[in-house]
């Protein structure tokens, strides 16, 4: 029997929340989103996620009465809240005492990047993360990995239809550039399709003077355009492999690699931690420093009917985020 109303509070980026929503109406008659940040310029942006004080304050307030205006004449059953950058814990309190609604907290960024996060720990009925390092060092978080959005397939694709040896679609961020650098010079019998966008010419400039990787990088791998989902999918189906270099301030597994491994693709990834919770996958491993890959897995992880053996649906991220 479904329970009558949830509100989720979520970063809008990529607009994950609708597909999220969409999924919580199996469990609840209504579903009503907010951001959990203000509507703000890029500065106070910046100054959310480095929580400058009093302003970060005055902001996160700002937003708290937002919500709580809009809520004030509903009766609501859970609050779900993910990654939470500008709510107060006050906000929480009063969903718990004054709404009596379940509390349930996700990120899907590390406590390093996001130390905020664990101010809700201690107002929480349940408290999840994607990051196993996190997960592991705070009996206050339980690990949920997050999902992919892409159906699974049957993982025997036609390997002579790729173009590219090795595939990798990204934002530009820390030592992304040398990792790239690194991997080219460590295998140059390599064929690729590379890019690292920036949203815009003045921040690469910026960043062309700080950062002398990212001047050495060959021509043609920077770009100013967001590369859509479909043709994300379409480099893929080109590819034998696709590269992912990890925040190093994170353990947890992205979106996109779970992508990639539910298509059935090759990963090479520096993550370590992702290998070990996924030891039986189609993985390699690469070495930020040396660029150098070891191939730790010849076959997919599939069992013998051909498909893949874990589920990282939406649909089961929710099962687990509701009923764990």
């Amino acid at each position: 029997m479904k329970k009558s109303l949830a509100v989720l509070i979520a970063p809008p980026f990529f607009n994950y929340y609708k597909g999220i929503s969409k999924e919580l109406l199996n469990y609840y008659e209504d579903v009503i989103y907010f951001d959990d940040r203000p509507k703000c310029s890029s500065f106070f942006k910046f100054c959310i996620r480095k929580r400058v004080p009093l302003l970060f304050d005055f902001l996160a307030e700002k937003n708290d009465k937002q919500i709580q205006s809009a809520l004030k004449n509903k009766n609501i059953d859970t609050l779900i809240i993910i990654k939470g950058e500008c709510i107060s814990q006050n906000l929480v309190k009063w969903f718990k005492e004054e709404k009596k609604s379940e509390v349930i907290i996700y990120t899907w960024d590390s406590l390093h990047n996001n130390p905020g996060f664990y101010r809700f720990t201690q107002l929480a009925d349940k408290a999840f993360t994607f990051d196993f390092l996190d997960a592991k060092n705070n009996n206050e978080l339980k690990l949920l990995p997050l999902y992919s959005d892409i159906k699974t397939t049957n993982l025997n694709f036609v390997s002579d239809m790729n173009k590219f040896d090795v595939c990798f679609i990204g934002s530009y961020h820390a030592d992304r550039a040398k990792v790239l650098n690194r991997f080219i010079k460590e295998n140059s019998d390599f064929t690729y399709f590379f890019r690292i966008y920036f949203p815009s010419k003045a921040q690469y400039i910026l960043y062309w003077i700080l950062d002398r990787e990212l001047r050495k990088l060959p021509f043609g791998i920077v770009t100013f355009t967001p590369t859509s989902k479909s043709d994300i999918q379409n480099i893929y189906n080109c590819s034998e492999a696709v590269l992912d270099i990890h925040n190093i301030n994170q353990s947890g597994m992205t979106m996109r690699t779970l992508e990639v491994l539910s298509s059935g693709h090759r990963l090479i990834t520096t993550n370590m931690d992702a290998i070990e919770y996924l030891k039986d996958c189609n993985i390699s491993y690469l070495d930020r420093e040396t660029g150098k890959i070891t191939n730790l897995s010849p076959l997919p992880g599939e069992v013998q009917d051909g498909t893949f053996k874990y589920d990282f649906s939406l649909k089961e991220w929710a099962r687990k985020l509701l009923m764990s």
